[in-house]
């Protein structure tokens, strides 16, 4: 079956904008990781919502930061949605802040804040990034918290 990328952008849109309203309910089995619980607002095959479930999942979430030229995960998803998704918000995660966690800092050493310094520069230069979102003012936040040596909300 060919999968509905019309259906498929709808729920992401929709999923997307429950997100950023905070409407969402943490998962009470993983409160400190950004799980949610998701509800699909439209009628999915079984295939369409594996694929609307892997754009918010932490290992296969459609995934860039806006300073990187390419998508780090999610190409394929993003070519068969981006005619459908019209004005729109297309929610992807940011590279950066998912590092922002003790675990991978743990990994990375005490010199983990100085990438999120990094970045937050690199953020700030860009002169078409709409900090009055309020989608994006939570993003910059949380890299600002992560520069300066503490860990962002995940949720």
């Amino acid at each position: 079956m060919q999968q509905r990328w019309d259906y498929i952008a709808a729920a992401v849109a929709d999923i997307g904008d429950e997100l950023s309203k905070h409407a969402s309910t943490v998962n009470p089995m993983f409160p400190d990781n950004g799980d949610v619980t998701l509800t699909l607002p439209v009628a999915l095959a079984p295939t369409e919502v594996k694929i609307v479930r892997a754009w918010f999942s932490n290992a296969e979430a459609v995934r860039v930061d806006p300073w990187w030229e390419q998508i780090e995960n999610g190409r394929h998803r993003l070519w068969g949605t981006l005619p459908h998704f019209g004005d729109r918000l297309i929610p992807v995660k940011g590279s950066a802040i998912g590092y922002a966690n003790p675990l991978d800092a743990a990994a990375i050493g005490p010199t983990w804040p100085a990438l999120a310094t990094d970045n937050l520069q690199e953020l700030d230069s860009l002169n078409w990034f709409n900090q009055a979102d309020p989608v994006n003012r939570t993003f910059r936040n949380a890299l600002s918290t992560a520069a300066a040596g503490s860990f962002p909300s995940p949720v």
